[in-house]
């Protein structure tokens, strides 16, 4: 079941008699839903997750590992809407650009720095429901940008 769909079976209020299909399961999408409404629904559902971190749920291919660690990413920040915490409790998990999760809406980009002797470049960012604002680095990794999130320490 995609995305899209668990959106909305979630609201016509039907999802409880749906079955997953592993392999249409996008965890970062998931974690991309702005709605907290709608995750704090599908959260209620966190058993129908939790079979997905079963090794015999996936092929044995080289992508496996990867899977399993981006189910187990998203199983956590599940358990984290379902204890009430805010959506952007995702920074933890995964690291996106901070560019992107303005587009979605996620976030609002406060202030962005960007070195000009070295590849690097700091943002500050508000979440746009909870107002928590991060500072997020961006430098260059191995194989292109790495995204590193950190709540902003309040000062006071």
């Amino acid at each position: 079941m995609k995305t899209d769909d668990i959106i909305k079976f979630i609201k016509n209020k039907t999802f409880d008699d749906k079955v997953l299909i592993p392999s249409e399961i996008n965890a970062y999408e998931i974690m991309n839903i702005s709605d907290m409404s709608i995750l704090k629904e599908i959260a209620k559902h966190i058993d129908k997750f939790e079979v997905l971190k079963k090794t015999e749920t996936w092929p044995k291919d080289s992508s496996r590992q990867y899977i399993l660690g981006s189910i187990d990413k998203l199983n956590t920040f599940l358990n984290d809407i379902a204890e009430g915490v805010c959506r952007c409790s995702k920074y933890r998990y995964v690291k996106p650009t901070p560019e992107g999760q303005e587009s979605l809406g996620l976030i609002e980009i406060l202030q962005k720095v960007q070195h000009v002797s070295y590849p690097e470049t700091n943002y500050e960012c508000r979440c746009t429901l909870c107002q928590t604002v991060y500072i997020c680095h961006a430098h260059e990794v191995r194989f292109g940008i790495g995204y590193y999130w950190m709540k902003k320490k309040q000062s006071g």
